[in-house]
């Protein structure tokens, strides 16, 4: 798990493969969340890196105001 971080952290770029390896690892990866947080566009969001954000720090993803984009909708209304 750390080498994933390592990995991102060394490159200084976010490949699309390390998103959900970011999120999975959580709170260890907290190296990785400027990489994230430079991905991430508000007025084109992508669940998948807001949703690793979100893994890795809560509180920077309400910050961010990330909870409102990671609601999932029931199936039945």
């Amino acid at each position: 798990m750390a080498l994933a971080v390592a990995l991102v952290a060394e490159a200084g770029a976010l490949f699309w493969w390390a998103v959900g390896l970011l999120g999975e690892i959580g709170p260890p990866a907290r190296k990785a969340l400027p990489l994230l947080e430079q991905d991430f566009d508000p007025l084109n969001p992508a669940p998948n890196v807001a949703r690793a954000i979100y893994e890795i720090d809560p509180d920077e993803a309400k910050r961010l105001g990330l909870p409102g984009l990671l609601i999932i909708c029931p199936d039945r209304y």
